[in-house]
């Protein structure tokens, strides 16, 4: 298949081989990913009663590991698998506002569901960097022209008091310059939720103490005095730094 030279899975069922392809390994929130799934019929004639494909991630759940489903799509409805037929089915689905961006390591991957009647369902995957898109960009840039630094990020599951209507939210922690901000913060917890498609609030936690381990998002429970927000659109790229300097401040 020109131009598609990322293999994400190959699946044995029955005899059928399914190998599913993309263009690259690496997207932007709200980047269409174009792909191929690619199916080798076996030595016999195989029913196949859907193939879907799906965009997930994982997050921590009571210290458990827990799954959500960014979106999924239907490729195929029931078919017959013809013996040693090949046949393709391209797609393009976007990526999905929700999915949280690579910082340390991959979170997302695509599954290629293959849905055969006795036989286990494929979990073969194959994982994909997710970079910001140019709103969230502006807002990471602008943390760490304040003199912010990467320290970590997680995905934890929201508490179920939380006005967030996501199951889960990323926690991006930033260890403060003490020679650019106070000595009553050491750290801040980022979270970013997509309100619209060219809209995000932003929520800030500010940690005085350098052991703080509370998760942002077991702290937070739908009461907005206990953090600092903004909400913040497109037309604020340009005014970003301003704007969040000016929310840090009130602290």
């Amino acid at each position: 298949m020109k131009g598609f030279d990322k293999v994400l899975a190959s699946i044995g069922t029955n005899g059928v081989e399914v190998r599913t392809f993309l263009e690259k390994d690496y997207y932007q929130v709200g980047e269409m990913i174009h792909g191929v799934v690619c199916i080798q019929g076996g030595k016999v004639d195989q029913k196949i009663d859907s193939i879907h494909l799906a965009i997930k991630t994982t997050y921590s759940k009571h210290d458990l590991r827990a799954y959500s489903e960014l979106s999924k799509i239907e490729l195929s409805k029931s078919f017959i698998a013809k013996k040693e037929d090949n046949l393709n089915f391209h797609f393009s689905i976007p990526v999905p506002a929700a999915a949280p961006v690579t910082f340390e390591r991959r979170n997302v991957w695509i599954q290629t569901i293959l849905d055969v009647k006795s036989a286990m369902d494929p979990l073969d995957i194959d994982y994909i960097d997710v970079k910001p898109g140019p709103l969230a960009a502006s807002i990471f840039e602008a943390l760490e022209s304040l003199g912010l630094i990467f320290e970590s990020s997680t995905l934890n599951a929201v508490n179920r008091n939380s006005s967030i209507a996501l199951p889960f939210i990323q926690e991006v922690r930033y260890h403060a310059n003490a020679s650019t901000f106070s000595e009553n913060v050491h750290s801040v917890d980022v979270v970013l939720v997509p309100t619209m498609v060219d809209e995000m609030m932003i929520y800030l936690e500010i940690n005085p103490e350098e052991n703080h381990t509370e998760v942002f998002s077991r702290s937070y429970n739908g009461d907005d005095n206990n953090h600092l927000k903004l909400s913040v659109r497109t037309t604020d790229v340009p005014d970003m730094k301003q704007k969040i300097r000016s929310l840090l401040e009130i602290f």
